[in-house]
């Protein structure tokens, strides 16, 4: 009985990276799971919505891997049949360059629903974010607006699921929204 469930516990975090690694968010580089505190150098950072709780790492599959540590990840609108309590959602991921290149904030939560039937808005970037978001993608059924002003304030673009250039928004965000 142990075996059949670590089995199934192994094939779901197998399953996850798959599902992980086809929207993007995957790509090669060192696993290192340390935490890096806001670098020049490019880096991967996650946000839990739910909780503000905010880290940087080295590489997109350091901090996949620290993610997966906790529990398997998903994308938003993945069926619960399957998923854990632990399971963390990936609702958006923000870029500093354009077309979805360079450092990368992923937006996550534990709320399987999120977009679907809530919505979340931070009133102010994480450290070394502010003014610095040039593209982003939105996973599921959210969609991501973002705006120029602390507090959902100023100029806006969105909501949309994915801009590869945020033209006049270019490095101006300040603050975002996202939701079903």
């Amino acid at each position: 009985m142990k075996s059949a469930i670590r089995g199934l516990r192994r094939a779901s975090v197998i399953t996850t990276f798959m599902i992980v690694a086809c929207t993007g968010l995957l790509q090669a580089g060192p696993a290192s799971a340390a935490t890096v505190s806001a670098p020049s150098a490019a880096r991967a950072c996650s946000i839990n919505v739910d909780t503000s709780e905010y880290h940087c790492y080295s590489s997109h599959s350091a901090m996949l891997g620290a993610l997966a540590a906790k529990g398997p990840l998903a994308v938003e609108s993945e069926s619960m049949a399957s998923a854990s309590p632990l399971t963390r959602y990936v609702l958006a991921a923000f870029y500093m360059d354009a077309r979805y290149g360079g450092s990368s904030l992923t937006a996550y939560s534990s709320y399987s629903g999120l977009c679907a039937s809530h919505s979340y808005t931070t009133n102010s970037m994480p450290s070394g974010w502010n003014d610095d978001i040039s593209s982003y993608r939105s996973y599921g059924t959210c969609k991501t607006k973002v705006y120029e002003n602390i507090n959902l304030g100023g100029s806006s673009y969105g909501p949309v699921a994915d801009v590869a250039n945020l033209g006049a928004m270019n490095d101006k965000t300040s603050s975002y929204s996202i939701a079903g």
